[in-house]
């Protein structure tokens, strides 16, 4: 691209990549329209040649998220399942009956089709199990508050490798 420096264009996927997960993290309910909103201007105050702020950035910051839901950007890309999985699971309080019981009915349809040797796929079937199978929310609940604890370090440490 003319008029870029290498560094510009080595950024440029960071900021595309870490807006893919500000907006799932928004898309799931995990974080506010003025979240985004904040984390925008920051990233908009660390870009120091205007020529290369991004107009959908710009969008963000001035109109919050919902003024991208309508908008095809070629670089949205949504995060996989573990990534999801792992964003949810490191802010789920497990003492909070509904947010678990929310998070295991999000697990058992998410965590379909995704690939059987990851544990949190695994835990996602035995969800699917207690409500489906066995028609019983508190087994649900109750197998999400005995597994997920294990795969936290796990998550915390995909979370890290995605942020950086």
């Amino acid at each position: 691209m003319f008029g870029t420096s290498v560094e510009d264009e080595l950024a440029r996927p960071v900021l595309t990549d870490r807006a893919n997960l500000m907006l799932d993290a928004w898309d799931d309910g995990l974080i506010t329209d003025e979240a985004i909103r904040s984390w925008a201007g920051t990233e908009l105050l660390a870009i120091t040649d205007n020529k290369q702020v991004p107009a959908w950035l710009l969008d963000l910051v001035q109109h919050g998220p919902h003024s991208l839901a309508d908008v095809g950007l070629e670089w949205r890309r949504s995060s996989g399942f573990i990534v999801r999985f792992a964003m949810r699971a490191t802010r789920l309080d497990l003492q909070d009956r509904s947010g678990v019981e929310r998070f295991a009915r999000w697990l058992r349809s998410a965590a379909m089709g995704q690939d059987l040797s990851d544990p949190e796929v695994q835990l996602g079937y035995q969800v699917d199990h207690c409500l489906d199978d066995l028609g019983s929310v508190d087994l649900a609940v109750e197998c999400v508050r005995q597994e997920l604890p294990a795969l936290v370090e796990r998550c915390r440490a995909t979370l890290a490798a995605v942020l950086g």
